[in-house]
């Protein structure tokens, strides 16, 4: 068994802790075992995963494990976990200036070189909701308004760390108590590589956060507009540029420089291989 060795230039090393036959374990920032009394809260994740939420009462701290079925386990083969991934990219968008949850630790279980589950502790931010659930509440068109100008800034500084985000959703936004809004879940951010696809990219958080079909069911259009003019940092002419731009487009576009995004063109973020985890 082995400990977390420290890593250049302040980082972690990733060692294994524990190992039976092909099964492995491997932790960044000596992540404790999960606090498994903890009241938790199972949702599906994506067709892979279920994600499993537990509040540590000590401390102020949230565990998201994430847990793979094993019918698609093949599909993590060799691949960072969704845990790794998701610290990795908060972790260099707060290096960056942006606005999102704070990364502690993570960790997770191999088994032949497959992902069983992934474990990602974050800061708790105490009295914050997702966005889309303060709009489900409908409280407010003032209130509303404010989110949706909030949310278009918070993409605008996004793109000009030169970073997106591709899963721009108000599902991976937090509205804190004082009214602020931070990213959380970003397991798919990435950093724009080639000056030529960067207005796509671009056009693609924004879609996601005004425009996709979801968004125009919680959304009204002078909400989209306030998110659109927020962003363009109140040029109205720009705002006009985009809105049409993005309006004019098919949804099918959009989904194919998403999986672009994320296959070529850009490239994840995240520290290099030596630094597997940090602080």
């Amino acid at each position: 068994m082995h400990e977390p060795a420290a890593g250049p230039a302040g980082g972690y090393a990733l060692r294994p802790v524990g190992s039976r036959r092909r099964r492995a374990t491997f932790e960044g920032i000596c992540d404790p075992s999960p606090d498994l009394s903890a009241p938790a809260s199972a949702a599906p994740e994506t067709p892979e995963t279920t994600r499993i939420e537990r509040v540590d009462a000590s401390t102020p701290e949230l565990r998201k494990t994430y847990v793979t079925r094993p019918a698609l386990r093949w599909r993590t083969f060799l691949r960072r976990s969704r845990a790794e991934r998701e610290f990795q990219n908060l972790a260099a968008l707060r290096d960056a200036g942006v606005s999102c949850v704070r990364p502690l630790r993570w960790s997770e279980l191999r088994e032949g070189g497959c992902v069983l589950r992934s474990t990602l502790v974050t800061a708790l931010e105490r009295g914050a909701r997702d966005l889309r659930e303060v709009l489900r509440d409908d409280p407010g068109p003032g209130v509303r308004r404010r989110c949706a100008g909030r949310l278009g800034a918070l993409l605008r500084d996004v793109h000009t760390a030169g970073f997106c985000s591709t899963t721009a959703s108000p599902r991976n936004v937090l509205v804190l108590a004082d009214g602020r809004v931070v990213l959380c879940d970003q397991p798919y951010a990435s950093r724009v590589r080639a000056s030529w696809c960067a207005a796509p990219v671009r056009q693609l958080d924004v879609y996601d956060a005004f425009f996709s079909p979801n968004r125009l069911r919680e959304w009204s259009r002078t909400e989209r507009w306030v998110g659109v003019l927020a962003y363009t940092a109140g040029d109205r002419g720009a705002a006009r540029r985009l809105w049409r731009k993005i309006s004019g487009r098919p949804g099918w576009w959009f989904h194919v420089v998403r999986q672009l995004c994320r296959l070529s063109g850009v490239r994840r973020l995240g520290l290099p291989r030596a630094e597997r985890a940090r602080s």
